[in-house]
């Protein structure tokens, strides 16, 4: 399934970044970033290989490495507004179960 809801014409290390600052915490992305960012590039490589390009020509590693540097702090950002979504929606179910509780066990 492909999700639609924040497609944008941005650089790929964003996207990364976004997508790493939504799921982890700190502490995992401090002991797992450069794993998960090869992880992420050798799978880009592979897929422009498939589709005939040569992702080191097209975009090497030390740019990507940069430009997720650059754009690590737009991508936290953006995970902040996901993240207060997450909360607001966890807190009004916390606050519906309080207020209405048999109408919440009903579903």
């Amino acid at each position: 399934m492909i999700d639609f809801q924040i497609s944008r014409n941005t650089n790929p290390a964003f996207d990364l970044a976004y997508g790493l600052t939504t799921c982890t915490n700190g502490e995992k992305r401090i002991e797992n970033l450069e794993k998960w960012q090869r992880i992420w590039y050798d799978r880009f490589s592979h897929d422009m290989e498939v589709l005939g390009f040569d992702a080191q020509r097209l975009y090497p590693f030390d740019d990507f490495l940069v430009d997720y540097s650059n754009f690590y702090g737009m991508g936290f950002a953006f995970s902040m507004q996901a993240y207060q979504v997450n909360y607001f929606s966890a807190l009004s179910s916390s606050l519906l179960t309080c207020i209405f509780p048999a109408a919440v066990k009903e579903g």
